[in-house]
């Protein structure tokens, strides 16, 4: 049986473990072309962002057929009732598939979308997405490293 001390010393090593790696993310992420998501391939850790509202959530899920570091990226993304990821680009494309609850995908500004269960929407590299949680929802974000 773990003793308390041991329990609290490992909250706090999981705590810096994480502040360590969100640090390694930003800067592989801001001294090169590669993606938060390539970064987070072998991890097993969720991320949280403020950015993106109290109770999001999201992480790499691991790959076991692997053909090269620039294929693919399953992505679990959480999020809570009202939470929004505001409109970006990048040189990713996505496939959202939407696993429970209700997203809204907005692409190009202007066209909406209504992801119900098992519904999916692609989304081009470059191209201006926006998503917003309905309810409390999960999606697969498939990040195509093309």
């Amino acid at each position: 049986m773990m003793s308390e001390k041991l329990k609290l010393l490992n909250k706090v090593n999981e705590k810096l473990a994480n502040v360590q790696n969100a640090m390694r993310i930003q800067l592989e992420y801001d001294n090169g072309c590669i993606s938060t998501f390539d970064v987070l391939k072998e991890e097993d850790v969720w991320v949280t962002d403020d950015e993106f509202g109290k109770g999001s959530k999201y992480k790499t899920l691991k790959q076991y057929n692997k053909a090269g570091i620039h294929d693919l990226s399953p992505v679990l993304f959480e999020g809570k009732k009202g939470n929004v990821v505001e409109t970006h680009t990048h040189r990713e494309s996505h496939l959202f598939i939407c696993l429970d609850g209700e997203i809204k995908v907005t692409l190009d500004d202007k066209n909406d979308y209504l992801l119900t269960p098992t519904q999916s929407i692609y989304v081009n590299s470059f191209q201006p997405h926006r998503f917003e949680f309905l309810s409390d929802s999960k999606i697969i974000i498939l990040v195509l490293n093309i």
